[in-house]
């Protein structure tokens, strides 16, 4: 079963590098869909009322303007390390089922994930 869902997996982690970071920098982005409401941006990323995120305002995607103001524009160390720990899970589950390709992919997002995030902090 675990084998199965490997590559829905990895298709769920890419999704979230490709939604979450509209600048393509590697760190992570607060978003929401299907409300105007910055609060709720805050409450779905788990940023609740963090004092990081004071400036936070719905922007349009760069690269996906037609999908209209769902994404933040503030990044986050904090989701950037949940997806990177993410990215770990994700990469030791690859190796212990064999599949060493998707391991080095994840071993790429891992890498500059971290960097950004250093950079950033």
């Amino acid at each position: 079963m675990a084998r199965e869902a490997l590559p829905h997996l990895e298709r769920y982690h890419d999704w979230w590098w490709r939604e979450r970071d509209p600048d393509g920098i590697s760190l992570i982005a607060p978003g929401a869909y299907g409300t105007d409401r910055v609060q709720s941006m805050r409450d779905d990323s788990g940023y609740d009322f963090a004092a990081d995120m004071d400036e936070l305002a719905y922007i349009r995607h760069p690269r996906f303007p037609e999908r209209g103001n769902a994404y933040g524009n503030l990044y986050g160390v904090t989701n950037t390390a949940y997806l990177i720990h993410a990215e770990r899970c994700l990469k030791r589950l690859a190796e212990k089922l064999g599949d060493k390709a998707m391991a080095a992919r994840r071993e790429t997002m891992i890498a500059q994930g971290v960097k950004a995030a250093r950079k950033m902090m």
